[in-house]
């Protein structure tokens, strides 16, 4: 009897001494894992790719994400992406100023794609370096404001519209009404205000000549062959030449990491406005609402 009292003793010993270093080797992992997780993790230097695609418009959403890199301590160089035909004047100042904010303390390089024109080219203007394609379209500098009367098909229609106006200049040009010499001849001084504000700002930032600037000075556009010739852009090269340089300029390890700030649209989905854009007009604003083409 003695003996087998002695042997459950032994056994549940055996017994409680396994479950307790069961129990210090779980508390031991749990502890070491807790340790981990509160150790701030080490942030790496990065280089931030920003994507400039579609039709150009107040992206808030854009606006915040280049506003957060103003902190980012890592950050060490900015590829902008650049592949659209223009937009409004305000996003496109937008992106311009915050881009060139940036590029204060960290180097910017910009890779036109196929389409770079306009206010697309007011943000490429940014750039420390400016590299493009043979091919890409470039240039279009200048401001377009477009409106369009359905007057005529509202008459053969039988339709009337009513428009009660506080002035002659309230809410033209718009569709209801046709344009006269004199509501265009007021509206024009707007327009040359916008284009001498986009002109100015490139040949501050571009050296010009005099033949360059007239060459650009009416919104043609120009291959990058050509805009190479009028120093509207530095080099003919692609996305991985841009970023080669920015690593020389910044003297960054080969490795460093790029990180995307923005997915990529296609340009040509012009008229697919989705819900989010919608929301940055209103009314008959977006008829008529200059920007840059």
């Amino acid at each position: 009897m003695k003996e087998k009292n002695d042997f459950l003793a032994d056994f549940f010993l055996k017994k409680r001494k396994t479950l307790l270093r069961g129990t210090f080797w779980f508390a031991l992992t749990a502890l070491i894992v807790l340790v981990i997780s509160i150790i701030p993790e080490k942030k790496h230097d990065f280089i931030a790719k920003v994507y400039i695609n579609d039709i150009i418009l107040n992206n808030e959403d854009l606006f915040k994400k280049l506003d957060g890199l103003k902190d980012e301590n890592n950050l060490k160089g900015i590829l902008v992406n650049v592949n659209s035909p223009g937009g409004t004047v305000v996003g496109s100042q937008k992106i311009y100023e915050k881009l060139k904010k940036l590029g204060e303390k960290i180097p910017v390089a910009v890779s036109m794609q196929e389409v770079a024109a306009s206010g697309g080219y007011m943000v490429s203007l940014a750039g420390d370096r400016i590299f493009c394609h043979r091919g890409t379209i470039t240039g279009s500098i200048g401001v377009i404001l477009q409106s369009v009367s359905i007057q005529n098909l509202l008459e053969r229609l039988g339709v009337d519209p009513l428009l009660i106006k506080s002035g002659k200049m309230k809410a033209s040009p718009n569709p209801l009404e046709k344009v006269d010499e004199e509501t265009k001849s007021k509206i024009l001084p707007l327009v040359n205000d916008m284009y001498q504000d986009f002109l100015s700002l490139v040949i501050q930032s571009r050296t010009l000549s005099e033949k360059s600037i007239e060459a650009i000075s009416d919104g043609s556009v120009f291959t990058g062959n050509q805009a190479i010739k009028l120093n509207l852009v530095d080099s003919i090269g692609d996305e991985s030449d841009a970023l080669e340089w920015l690593k020389q300029k910044a003297n960054l390890k080969s490795d460093i990491k790029v990180i995307d700030i923005e997915e990529t649209k296609d340009i040509f989905n012009f008229f697919d406005f989705s819900n989010k854009k919608l929301k940055n007009f209103n009314g008959f604003f977006a008829l008529w609402a200059p920007y840059y083409e």
